[in-house]
């Protein structure tokens, strides 16, 4: 049975077994042995890991836990990173992570972005590329090297980082034309000072890009990454990365509660 089709099973069996008792990485290796190929070989790519920052766990739309903690401290012990409390890795949890997750939100299921072909159609890129188990590469690396040829351009630092784990990416995605996209960016700045008097600075980087191929009947015709470029860490950082409608003005993503104060924006 195809994998895809495999996964809502999968993750609520998974799910039920780690709170009940305790959830290990043999309970992965037995019901899911391809997503614990794609994770043993991502720990193993230098550097790979480090393109992430931290995200919530915490959904707050839909008011609960995104991944079942035990689930994601079985995916962070294969993956050799600590995946416990409330802040987590965020490319193995919305990778990984929201593959096996089983809340549903008002935007769906978090696997939906890589269950379905609409990445892969808006960027011309073979069926499986973005998907639960590429034929070539694995789904971090993959989004990876997607995401961050969009998020780190213009970035010298963090596009050197990138190409080091390049070679672990599917081929298919090196030979996309990112210089020729649209994209709109918007940062969002702010300073804090630690508790001996140190500036950190902060900036909340938004990246819009149009599908360079036409999705008929689509109407999430865009990529939306956020990254984040943080003093107190060497170099910027990718956090998600989604399909959206964007705004009637392309200025802002068509997901955004619009209410006063910050945006708060689906992940």
């Amino acid at each position: 049975m195809d994998v895809t089709r495999r996964l809502p099973r999968i993750a609520a069996k998974l799910s039920r077994k780690a709170r009940a008792t305790c959830l290990s990485a043999s309970d992965l290796q037995h019901e899911c042995p391809w997503l614990c190929r794609q994770i043993v070989r991502d720990a193993a790519t230098r550097g790979l890991l480090d393109l992430w920052g931290r995200s919530s766990n915490f959904d707050e739309l839909a008011g609960v836990a995104i991944v079942e903690p035990g689930v994601l401290a079985a995916i962070g012990e294969l993956a050799r990173v600590p995946l416990a409390g409330p802040i987590v890795h965020a490319g193995l949890q919305h990778t990984y992570g929201y593959l096996l997750s089983t809340i549903v939100t008002p935007f769906g299921y978090k696997r939906d972005r890589w269950v379905s072909p609409l990445l892969e159609q808006g960027f011309g890129l073979p069926s499986d590329v973005l998907g639960p188990n590429p034929s070539l590469g694995t789904l971090l690396a993959n989004a990876t090297l997607l995401a961050g040829s969009i998020a780190f351009r213009g970035d010298k630092n963090a596009t050197k980082r990138l190409r080091r784990i390049a070679p672990s990416a599917a081929e298919a995605i090196h030979q996309v034309v990112f210089k020729k996209f649209e994209q709109r960016r918007i940062i969002e700045s702010l300073s804090l000072r630690d508790s001996a008097g140190r500036f950190r600075s902060i900036r909340i980087r938004t990246d819009l890009v149009p599908f360079p191929c036409h999705v008929e009947g689509c109407v999430e015709n865009s990529l939306l990454i956020y990254s984040v470029d943080d003093s107190s860490h060497p170099g910027a950082r990718l956090t998600t990365l989604f399909a959206v409608a964007p705004a009637d003005d392309t200025s802002r993503p068509r997901c955004a509660n619009r209410s006063k104060g910050p945006r708060r924006l689906r992940s």
